[in-house]
């Protein structure tokens, strides 16, 4: 990632001092940059909005005060968003403040670092937050099949994805998934049916049929993926049970773990969820439902037949729950923080997070066949699913990751 860093500082200032505190930020962004991988290029304030363009983001370093008027004219240069970090002294924080004040007022995307003990640490948060926004801008999702019940009207639900998130939303048909999996070659769909056998330590329903028609749906996935240059994909997967006589949760699992976010039941904004939270964590993330909510304990009950394999200790191939058809995951995870995120709301400006610990792993014959328990850390977020809930799928990630999307919801959104 490459970040454009301007100093900014008074000519009224002694020019030793301010040369004092540049060289010790500059070598230490130095060594930020060569631990996280951040190029950053040194500019005179006045750099040219051509030299900033070549660059992610735009650090700010503010020196000193009585800067609002130089600051300004740099970030009047800068397209995308910027962080500012304020020295800790000499009124450099209330011209970091004057500054973001009138660069949000003209749409710009921006934060406050305080040069104080750790705030190696914020910038480098600012900057993957940065990231995460610029990858959802460049980022492309599919949508193959609709749902029977959507949130709101296909165009409006375009519309809110690329507004308020970024991604481009594109409508791809059904049949197209379903004639490529019938097209799918026969041996490299045998080999898969290999990989299955000799990855799972159990296998239950599923037999050669039933895994050799996931193989060929997952192929068949896939190959829409690469020809339509898609980054994330929701699949109308109940819409296959009948021409195909098999399911996708084997093939949206996978993706997942080759990082292509895939969600079931042509669900868009989990779809978004989750390619936000792959964009913001490296990690994959499982969809599921709530299926029991515990008030006494905050402890709730997710599940669903597509958890990402690599997500597990171990797992079992068993049947897709509700049909019976093709094959489904059963994972056991390890006891361990985790997050639970869905976007949802009016025009999908809303966002639940909330952090709690995967306490155990059920294997009840009357749920999807991972089961994941949940005991949340805030009484008031188990609460909120029954009162206020943004939808019934939510994505589970490994960890407590509710900081960074609070801190990227306020960087970014109004």
């Amino acid at each position: 990632m490459r970040v454009s860093v301007v100093e900014v500082a008074s000519s009224w200032r002694d020019i030793r001092e301010v040369t004092s505190r540049a060289g010790h930020y500059r070598a230490e962004l130095a060594v930020l940059g060569a631990s996280k991988g951040i190029d950053f290029r040194w500019h005179d304030p006045d750099v040219s909005a051509t030299e900033l363009a070549a660059s992610d983001a735009l650090l700010l370093l503010v020196l000193s005060g009585g800067t609002e008027q130089l600051g300004m004219s740099v970030i009047s240069r800068w397209k995308g968003p910027l962080a500012i970090l304020a020295h800790p002294g000499d009124n450099a924080l209330a011209a970091a403040i004057e500054m973001l004040a009138l660069a949000r007022s003209t749409g710009h995307a921006g934060i406050i670092i305080q040069a104080s003990p750790g705030w190696r640490d914020g910038v480098s948060l600012a900057f993957a937050l940065a990231k995460t926004h610029a990858s959802l801008r460049r980022a492309t999702i599919g949508s193959l099949g609709s749902r029977e019940v959507e949130i709101m009207t296909p165009w409006a639900l375009e519309g809110a994805v690329s507004e308020v998130w970024g991604p481009q939303l594109v409508h791809l048909p059904l049949g197209q998934l379903v004639r490529y999996s019938r097209e799918a070659d026969m041996q490299a769909a045998q080999d898969i049916v290999d990989e299955m056998r000799a990855q799972a330590p159990r296998v239950v329903e599923p037999d050669a049929r039933a895994m050799l028609g996931s193989a060929r749906i997952y192929l068949g996935l896939k190959r829409i993926v690469e020809e339509h240059g898609l980054d994330a994909v929701a699949v109308h997967c109940f819409a296959l049970l009948t021409p195909l006589a098999n399911t996708g949760c084997y093939a949206l699992a996978r993706l997942n773990d080759e990082g292509v976010p895939a969600t079931c039941e042509a669900d868009i904004p989990s779809c978004l969820t989750m390619l936000f939270m792959r964009y913001l964590t490296s990690a994959p993330s499982f969809l599921a439902n709530p299926s029991s909510i515990d008030l006494g304990s905050d402890t709730v009950v997710f599940a669903h037949c597509s958890i990402p394999p690599s997500m597990c200790a171990t797992y079992s191939l068993r049947s897709h729950y509700e049909s019976n058809l093709g094959v489904g995951i059963a994972g056991e995870l390890e006891p361990g923080p985790v997050t639970v995120v869905r976007i949802g709301g009016k025009d999908l400006r809303e966002i639940y997070a909330a952090s709690g610990r995967l306490v155990e792993c059920g294997d009840r014959e009357d749920l999807c066949r991972t089961q994941l328990s949940v005991r949340f850390d805030r009484p008031e977020d188990a609460r909120l699913l029954l009162s206020r809930p943004l939808g019934n799928h939510h994505m589970i990630v490994r960890g407590d990751w509710t900081h960074q999307i609070n801190q990227y919801c306020s960087y970014f959104r109004d």
